[in-house]
Parts: C-alpha cells; structure tokens; sequence
C-alpha cells in the first residue's frame, strides 16, 4: 500500500470500528478499518508504513497473532493493541516484540492520540532505517567473493601486510581490492566501512555468513560505544578522515 502514514484499525465489533475511525479522522489521520486480522494482512506489504490498532480479544487470529505476523509480514508498522483487560504476561510478551504500548478499555482519548503520534513517528524511523540496511546490502551484493575476504580483514582490523601474508596476495592487489571495497560501499574509511557492517552480515557465494563480533568489529569498538538498536541509528565516522589500514 506505498508508504503513506495509514492509521488501521483492526477490531471485529462494528460499533468500535466505526466510532474510533471517526475518532481518528477527526484528528487528522488517514484510517483504514478492517472487521478481522485476515483481512488487514491481506492489504499490506513490506513497504507499509503506519499504525495498528489492534484489538486484542479477536476470532480466529488475535491481536497477539497478529503483531507477530507483522513482524515478517510488514515490519515498519507500529502495533498499538487495546484490550478490555490484559494480563501481565501477554503485556509484557506483546512489549517484547515491540508493541508501542497495551491500552486499556475504555482508553482516553488524549492516550491514545498521544500513542498513535508516537507510533506513527516510530513506524517512520523503521521504515527509514529497512532501506538503509537493504542499501548496505545491495552495495554488498556487488563485492566479489575476493572482496569480501578483503573486507573481513578490514572490519577486523587487519594490516594489509598480514592480509597479504594470510591471503597469499600482493600487497597491490590487497590495496586494490581495498579501494573497490570501499568505493563499492560508499565508505570513505575502514571505520565507515565497520559501522555499515556492523547492522548486518556479510553473506559469501558460498553461502556462509561473516558477521562482525560484539557484533562490531575491534576497529568499530574502539570508535563507537553504542550497539545499534530500535531507535535512531548513531552516527557513522566522519566521511573526511582518511581510509586506515
């Protein structure tokens, strides 16, 4: 459905549907209302971008069930689950998987505003921060298998005169190779080049996966101190210093 922020409300009562529709819309928000979790995941994709209010208590799939498909299905939505009543393990599961937050029966109307402004805002970030990493891994679908040996050594800190050694390589070939790693990912330094790594794998042709430890590399550690998480990502080494061996 693009990404255009859509507020989508799943609740198999009519009553609630057409009420907190109306709710929404007269706040400015663009709704879209489904009677069951089916027919909701029918209609989106990865690419959607938004909010879901979801009831809790639903037939055949609920809004447990629910959040977790989304979480495959369309990962950028934010889930906000409503519920007459809602006990402590499920709240907490439903948190866990990150859910913006359980609200309450019969909710307050600035609670739940306040709670589809947050995830709105948070669905955005998420939706930014999947095409980041996809880009970071289309660039690193171009490295060749050499390459991506090369690029090993360097997220882990390692001279070119032991890649060279280790690899059984010239030391020009090592540079050479070097330079198009970090032309091909857009990376101005190794330390750049650790912090792009450093979110995702690097897959070989074989199939395996080198994944930096930590999970950043020591050259990485050494830069940044904090992990990459839900929120907004840190931000990468200044593209002006010079390409460190």
């Amino acid at each position: 459905m693009g990404n255009v922020q859509t507020i989508y409300v799943v609740d198999d009562d009519r009553h609630v549907l057409t009420s907190l529709s109306a709710l929404l819309e007269a706040h400015d928000f663009e709704v879209c209302a489904f009677e069951s979790a089916e027919r909701f995941l029918a209609t989106v994709d990865s690419e959607s971008v938004g909010c879901v209010i979801a009831d809790l208590q639903m037939p055949v799939m609920d809004g447990q069930q629910l959040q977790r498909q989304l979480l495959t299905v369309s990962p950028a939505l934010a889930v906000i689950v409503v519920t007459g009543y809602a006990d402590v393990p499920t709240t907490v599961e439903l948190m866990n998987r990150g859910a913006v937050t359980v609200i309450e029966k019969p909710y307050q109307v600035v609670e739940l505003i306040t709670a589809v402004t947050i995830a709105t805002a948070k669905s955005s970030e998420s939706h930014a921060r999947i095409h980041r990493r996809q880009g970071i891994r289309d660039r690193l679908a171009t490295l060749t298998e050499e390459e991506r040996e090369i690029a090993q050594g360097m997220i882990a800190g390692t001279p070119i005169k032991a890649l060279a050694r280790k690899l059984r390589l010239s030391m020009r070939t090592v540079d050479r190779r070097r330079r198009s790693i970090l032309s091909k990912m857009q990376a101005d330094s190794v330390g750049e080049l650790g912090f792009l790594c450093s979110k995702i794998s690097l897959e070989t042709t074989a199939g395996s996966d080198i994944r930096v430890d930590d999970p950043r590399p020591p050259l990485f550690q050494r830069m940044h101190s904090q992990p990459d998480s839900i929120t907004p990502e840190a931000t990468p080494p200044s593209r002006k210093g010079q390409a460190a061996d």
